[in-house]
């Protein structure tokens, strides 16, 4: 997702109380030594590797404070985001299944550490310790970050002390893991090449200003040491959860109560929208948030929250980061018209996010037939009424039913069987909206 004006928490205070810094130009030029005649980033790295600590994980053994026994069940990596308050961030994977955490600072003190709360959703953490004359990390707008830039990545790699490596942003994005180390529902990150092992999750990948662009979570590799591909959680994913856990301890989700589905240039000219990306609302549910925002089967959103959305994975991100009874601002785009319209979540327990429209077999896979005369004068059924769904076809795929009413094809209404029939021969894309139940349901058929 690439910003359209600036994330949430832009301007506003960030996770440690001051603000998100965007990229400011010559940031990544590389600083010259005058005293030793080198290039090098030795002053940033001592500024800023104290914030940097080892995230230790205890297992109690016995019962009592005689009988007691901790055995170190695993470690990882974190950063200090508020020093003062002693908040630091970590990744959810590293307190899988641990009783009791420490935080190792840079000078080897160990300091006892309370976990405050965490998200699996995100693999994101927050302790909080007792700690004085450390330096803490701001976070930087991933946003900002392109192809290219340098980056380091700070941590405690195989139990070693700690250890900073050097390399570049090798792509942004990434997504689509199902082997991480959490298996994160939401999924947006930094791939880079800046060595990354074990023990690095949770540590800080920083800029060369020395500001967090994102959280080290895990690697892609088959010898399980780094092989050039690190990912980390981009800062605009971690901000707004770690404000959640620290306000109330944990990351509430809300519904927003809408089924979405990929824009393609065919199903954008078949909904007569000027864009060729964005999310499309496949389904808006009667009584939901989304349908009180206004919101419309057939409707194309291009932004959200300040983000721009560029695809259906934008739009899914979005709602798993918003928080429930806090307003949005969503643009549409609805045929040509541009409209911009508030949204408040729904507060509710578990996953409640939009559910993306399935891909389905190459054969619509389905029958129609003429709506029945009605029983009485004025209870007309408009349109054309699926008579059959073929098991397997395209068309079950993507959600229609037996006895839907089509009341329109490419936003067109239906009026006779014959043809609409013919019609869907021949459309590009063909874009049924659908009445079931007193709700209209959008259905994308892609030939």
């Amino acid at each position: 997702m690439a910003a359209l004006a600036a994330f949430a928490g832009i301007g506003a205070p960030g996770a440690n109380g001051q603000q998100l810094l965007p990229y400011e130009p010559g940031a990544y030029e590389i600083p010259y030594d005058k005293i030793r005649g080198v290039h090098s980033y030795a002053p940033l790295i001592a500024r800023v590797r104290g914030a940097a600590v080892r995230v230790n994980g205890y297992k109690v053994k016995g019962e009592g404070a005689k009988s007691a026994e901790l055995t170190l069940a695993g470690n990882g990596s974190g950063v200090v985001i508020d020093a003062e308050e002693g908040f630091i961030v970590t990744n959810a994977h590293v307190l899988k299944g641990i009783d009791i955490a420490s935080i190792v600072l840079l000078n080897g003190e160990e300091i006892p550490a309370e976990l405050v709360g965490l998200d699996t959703d995100t693999d994101i953490a927050l302790l909080r310790a007792r700690i004085t004359g450390v330096p803490a990390l701001e976070f930087s707008d991933s946003a900002f970050l392109e192809v290219g830039d340098i980056v380091f990545a700070i941590g405690y790699p195989r139990g070693l002390d700690q250890t900073v490596s050097r390399g570049i942003v090798s792509g942004l994005e990434r997504h689509g893991f199902d082997d991480t180390e959490a298996g994160m529902a939401v999924q947006e990150f930094i791939q880079t090449d800046a060595a990354i092992n074990p023990g690095n999750s949770g540590g800080p990948l920083i800029d060369s200003k020395g500001r967090i662009v994102g959280i080290n979570s895990f690697i892609f590799t088959k010898s399980g040491d780094s092989s050039g591909l690190g990912f980390a959680i981009p800062s605009r994913v971690v901000v707004p959860v770690i404000r959640q856990l620290r306000e109330h301890g944990r990351v509430s989700r809300g519904r927003l109560g809408v089924r979405i589905s990929a824009l393609t240039p065919k199903i954008a000219k078949a909904l007569s929208v000027g864009v060729n990306s964005g999310a499309v609302i496949a389904e808006v549910r009667q009584g939901s948030a989304a349908d009180r925002a206004g919101l419309m089967a057939g409707d194309v959103v291009t932004g959200a929250g300040g983000e721009r959305i560029d695809s259906d994975r934008d739009f899914l991100n979005f709602v798993r980061l918003a928080e429930p009874g806090k307003p949005y601002v969503v643009f549409v785009h609805r045929g040509p018209d541009v409209l911009k319209l508030e949204v408040v979540l729904d507060p509710v327990d578990g996953d409640n996010v939009p559910t993306p429209a399935a891909s389905g077999a190459s054969a619509f896979g389905a029958t129609f037939k003429s709506p029945p005369a009605p029983l009485k004068p004025g209870a007309e059924v408009a349109g054309v009424i699926v008579a059959h769904v073929a098991q397997g076809s395209r068309a079950e795929a993507r959600g229609l039913r037996s006895g839907d009413n089509v009341i329109a094809l490419n936003r067109v209404p239906v009026e006779e069987l014959e043809v609409f029939l013919q019609n869907l021969k021949t459309v590009e894309a063909a874009v049924l909206t659908v009445k079931r139940g007193g709700a209209e349901i959008l259905i994308v058929l892609n030939p």
